[in-house]
């Protein structure tokens, strides 16, 4: 959700700056706070990591709609 937030507010102000809206619409806009637990996330073992990608590329696209998607995230993090 910052994500998200920090990218429109840039957006909003380069226009602003620009001179292609008048006011910026995420001023003093603010990230809700969450009502829910933090939860505790563990990261894949190595062996874990590599046993996904053995299994991930043994599949098709058809197979694993998201495998390439899977893939790039687990790579890119």
């Amino acid at each position: 959700m910052q994500k998200y937030i920090m990218q429109f507010s840039k957006a909003f102000s380069y226009a602003h700056d620009k001179g292609y809206i008048r006011i910026n619409p995420m001023t003093d806009v603010y990230k809700p706070q969450s009502v829910k637990k933090d939860r505790v996330i563990r990261a894949m073992e190595l062996e874990e990591q590599q046993a996904l990608t053995d299994y991930l590329k043994s599949k098709t696209i058809m197979e694993e709609p998201y495998k390439n998607a899977f893939l790039i995230q687990m790579y890119e993090s």
